[in-house]
Formats: structure tokens, sequence, C-alpha cells
């Protein structure tokens, strides 16, 4: 993180260095990752509220961070550094390799699909006519066409 100096234009700016947020993306936090925080009552040692007909203030989101990272072998890719304002350093977002294996099922044979998913490791595609129980037990994911299902359903029964 760069630190920035200030100009010395006054007394107090003579020896002044802050933090430079440059390198922070500029992009909104990732939903799925974020939670509300809920506003509190608040009251003072001797029970009553201290401050009467004031505003909840702005709507902050609190940011959930996995902090035992357990994936130590597998690479990763830092995807954004984000500020959070509910903590005093910067968080990382990190995407893993290791994605949920998904299968794509198709009708029939579609070349142009298969060829589309090749390159990535976490897809397996499939045809109809080429699905097993196996390929449907090992994935995590499933994802069927219309037309695909609806053949499935043919073969397979109820």
């Amino acid at each position: 993180m760069p630190v920035k100096k200030y100009k010395p234009t006054t007394p107090g700016r003579r020896f002044l260095v802050g933090i430079d947020y440059s390198e922070l993306t500029k992009k909104k936090p990732e939903k799925t990752l974020t939670k509300p925080i809920k506003k509190k009552a608040g009251r003072n040692v001797s029970g009553r509220i201290t401050v009467r007909h004031k505003g909840g203030g702005h709507k902050r989101k609190y940011r959930v961070i996995d902090f035992k990272r357990k994936k130590d072998d597998i690479i990763a890719r830092v995807n954004s550094i984000e500020y959070d304002p509910n903590r005093s350093c910067n968080i990382a977002l990190i995407v893993y390799r290791d994605e949920k294996k998904n299968l794509v099922i198709l009708e029939k044979d579609k070349e142009i699909v298969e060829k589309s998913f090749r390159n990535i490791p976490t897809v397996t595609v499939v045809g109809v006519d080429r699905l097993s129980v196996y390929n449907i037990l090992n994935a995590e994911r499933l994802i069927f066409t219309k037309k695909s299902l609806e053949e499935t359903v043919e073969v397979y029964g109820r």
C-alpha cells in the first residue's frame, strides 16, 4: 500500500503522511460476501436513550471473511483488494481454482457447446445418450437444457 506525503503548507502538515487508496478497487463488494449490520437501541448507564429524534444513519454492510483458509496447496488468484469500513485493514477477494464440479447435459451431441466448455476444468459436457449414474453422482451441480431435461425424463422415467 503506497504512502502519500503531503506538502508542508502549514505546521500541522509538515511531516504528515497518509494512505493512498488508488490501488483499491472501485467496484462494489461481492454481494454474496456481505451481510447487513443490524441497528441496536443505544441506552446509557441510567437506562435512558441519550439522543432523541436522531436518524438511523447510513445503511452499512459487514464483509464476511474466511479466517480459516484451509486451502493451503490450491492455487488461487487475488481478484481485487477492497476497502473494508468495519476494519482497520483492507481485504482481498481470493478466487480458488477448485470450484465445484458442474455437469452440463445436452440433447444429443452439440460440438459447439462441447468446444466452448473444453477449457474449463470444472465443467463436464455430456449428451443425454452418454449420461450415466456415475456422472450424476460425481457432479455437484447439474445443468440441463430444456430439451435435454425432457429427453432425460423420457429415458429414465418419472
